[in-house]
This record gives structure tokens, C-alpha cells and sequence, in this order.
């Protein structure tokens, strides 16, 4: 590939120029109708309070996740593991459980909106930051152009929205 757009800094890959795009923090999102049940509760009460959905381990976001749950010493039971933030939005709205994910996947499900609540997470905070990777020397000029270009509809358009769909969020999404 060219450009990748990740999480991930392939650090063990030579001969790539990273360029760190914006930070986001992780959250909790639960059902609308259990916001108030959810309002405070550690980790260990979440999962006590309703089953946690899983990004798969498999990817590079949900290894972050399991990672964070592994060290804070609380590991939900097994439950589901879906692989789009779409899709476990909509098992949040639907009142199946409660996930950890981010602002961005928070907008990439949108549909679910109305029937889910967004909360800081509980305990120490995580954050991702995401980086645009390409080949040292290859296409220099059009990675430099997307990188421009994906920070200005970030600042204009997507941060915007995730601080009017979060408003808590304030300056904890931001460019890097």
C-alpha cells in the first residue's frame, strides 16, 4: 500500500514515515435506558451490570482494548466479540450490553444514537492516537497533500460533531 491510515505505528517496519494525525480517548458506551445504572460504575460493576461487547481481539483496536482490561485486572466473562463499531453500536443500542470504544466509532455508528449514552471511562484513561504511514521517498508530495487534507475535515467537520454528539469530550479529541 501507499498510505495507511492506522492505530497501529508498524514499528517494526523500516523505511515508513509516520505522521500522527489526531488523538482520541476511549469511553463506555451503555444503553440510553441504563445511563443512570451505568453513571460511576468501575469496570468490575459494568460487567456485572450487563455483558460486555467486545471488539475482536484480532484487531489492532480491540487488542488495545483487551490489553487496557487485562491491566486494570478487570476482565469481563466472554461474551460477544463483533469486528465494526457500527454493529456493536447497535448491540449497545439494543440493550444487549455495554462496550469501551472511541469518539469516532461512536460517530461511525451514529444510527444507534438515539438509544445508546456516551461515558468517560472509568479508571486510568486510554487514548489512541492515529497516524498516517507511508514509504520513506515514495509519493512524498500526495502523502504530505492527504495528510493536510484529512486534518482540515477532521478540525472542520468530524471533531465538531463529535464534541456536539459528546460535549463533554471538549479538547480530549484533538489534532496532534
Amino acid at each position: 500500500l501507499d498510505l495507511i491510515v492506522t492505530s497501529d505505528t508498524l514499528d517494526d517496519v523500516d523505511r515508513i514515515v509516520r505522521r500522527a494525525v489526531f488523538t482520541e480517548p476511549f469511553l463506555m458506551v451503555v444503553p440510553a435506558a441504563r445511563k443512570k445504572e451505568f453513571e460511576g460504575a468501575s469496570l468490575l460493576e459494568a460487567s456485572r451490570l450487563a455483558p460486555f461487547i467486545r471488539f475482536s481481539a484480532r484487531s489492532h483496536f480491540g487488542a488495545v482494548i483487551e490489553r487496557y482490561l487485562r491491566r486494570s485486572g478487570h476482565v469481563p466473562l466472554p461474551s460477544l466479540e463483533i469486528d465494526t463499531a457500527d454493529v456493536v453500536m447497535a448491540m449497545v443500542a439494543a440493550g444487549v450490553g455495554w462496550a469501551i470504544t472511541t469518539p469516532l466509532c461512536v460517530l461511525q455508528g451514529r444510527a444507534s444514537l438515539q438509544q445508546i449514552a456516551v461515558l468517560p471511562l472509568p479508571g486510568v484513561p486510554l487514548s489512541r492516537t492515529i497516524y498516517q504511514l507511508s514509504r520513506e521517498g515514495e509519493y512524498e508530495d500526495m502523502a504530505s497533500l492527504v495528510f493536510q487534507t484529512s486534518r482540515s475535515v477532521l478540525e472542520h467537520d468530524i471533531f465538531p460533531l463529535a464534541r456536539e454528539t459528546i460535549p463533554w469530550l471538549r479538547g480530549s479529541i484533538e489534532l496532534c
